[in-house]
């Protein structure tokens, strides 16, 4: 998958110009047409990972976590929209993914969400990764898992909803999905209106 769309604006406004197609079609064919990609390398990648970290043999957990990482990617290639469609190709390529790091930061991944101030918990409700992360702790570690081998004496997260109380996961998988859903529908909205304003000068 990729994070970077470049798009070279000047073909497409002469194209527009020449009414081969609108913007709005281009928009809809540059979607659906990484529609099959995503999907299968996707797959690809969750399939090999579940596997190889010895995950329950269970096809619920399995599609929750493969549904929540396809709509991350299709979050991660609208934000990669917004910014091709703000930049030329080159400046695209070295700014673009700067355009993620605000995102990463608050995934409450590195940085958790209960350490820090209440004053800052409105950027973490903002990062699409953070739903995402969330949303595979819940299809890995929710939903009542049974408690998990461990070979030593002391295993605190051998129980795996202590895991998720202590990142502090407790929404509901339904709900995280809506939520990239819309996250996903903003950047798209948000991409499609930079670029119908830029062809359209």
């Amino acid at each position: 998958m990729h994070f970077l769309v470049p798009l070279d604006l000047p073909i497409i406004k002469r194209e527009c110009f020449n009414r081969s197609y609108t913007v709005f079609s281009y928009f809809i064919a540059l979607t659906i047409s990484d529609i099959p990609i995503l999907l299968v390398t996707n797959f690809i990648y969750i399939f090999i990972t579940y596997m190889m970290t010895d995950q329950p043999m269970d096809c619920f957990r399995f599609f929750a976590l493969f549904t929540t990482t396809l709509l991350l990617s299709f979050a991660a290639q609208g934000l990669g929209l917004i910014a091709g469609s703000m930049l030329n190709v080159k400046f695209t390529l070295i700014l673009g993914s700067f355009f993620i790091c605000p995102f990463v930061l608050f995934s409450n991944f590195f940085i958790h969400m209960k350490d820090t101030d209440d004053f800052f918990h409105f950027l973490f409700n903002l990062s699409f990764i953070k739903y995402a992360f969330e949303g595979s702790i819940q299809a890995i570690f929710g939903y009542e898992r049974q408690k998990m081998h461990c070979d030593i004496d002391y295993c605190p997260f051998q129980l795996p909803h202590k895991f998720l109380e202590f990142l502090d996961v407790s929404e509901n998988l339904n709900a995280i999905m809506t939520k990239l859903l819309i996250f996903i529908f903003i950047f798209r909205l948000i991409a499609f209106t930079i670029m119908h304003l830029r062809l359209m000068r």
